[in-house]
């Protein structure tokens, strides 16, 4: 248990860290934007550009903690008539036939691009023509690689509470990730 609370503290401050941080960039992109179309000519593509993709990782990184915050979707309405422990069964079955295929496919088919823009030293617009393109690419494979964290920290926690080693781990049971 304590690995899995550890392996969620990391995702949580990630996810935060990262949330913080684009609204920062997001609010401060807009702000920049509004001040400059008074004074000034600004090449507003790029401005675009920067407030997308900080949004862009916004969602992407949010997805792993709302996972682990149970705040993804599900079909309340059925799931509420069931049982503790079938709902441990179900979230197993679904982390294992829907969440985790879905992630490890996202991220074979983007590590590729990830490599070439390192072996290139592609530019990243965003980074002011830096060569670490590598570096915006890799944030959509390591965002799924977190939300599949995410997933096996949940099934474990459900297959421990289905084995009587744990208690239940259905997020309306317990508090937030920490």
């Amino acid at each position: 248990m304590a690995l899995l609370n550890a392996i969620d503290r990391c995702i949580v401050t990630l996810a935060l860290a990262n949330a913080w941080l684009m609204l920062l960039v997001m609010i401060g992109v807009r702000v920049f934007d509004i001040v400059a179309r008074k004074f000034m000519t600004t090449p507003a593509g790029l401005l675009t550009l920067y407030e997308n993709r900080a949004f862009t990782f916004l969602v992407l990184f949010g997805l792993a903690y709302a996972y682990l915050a149970g705040a993804h979707v599900r079909i309340d309405v059925l799931r509420e008539r069931f049982s503790p422990r079938v709902r441990a069964w179900i979230e197993i079955a679904g982390g294992l036939l829907a969440l985790l295929p879905l992630c490890t496919v996202i991220i074979g088919f983007h590590l590729p691009f990830v490599r070439e823009a390192w072996l290139a030293g592609e530019p990243a617009w965003i980074l002011l023509g830096l060569p670490l393109g590598w570096l915006i690419k890799a944030m959509l494979p390591f965002a799924f690689f977190l939300l599949a964290l995410a997933g096996i920290t949940v099934m474990a926690r459900n297959a421990l509470f289905l084995a009587g080693r744990g208690p239940d781990p259905d997020p309306a049971s317990r508090a937030p990730p920490p």
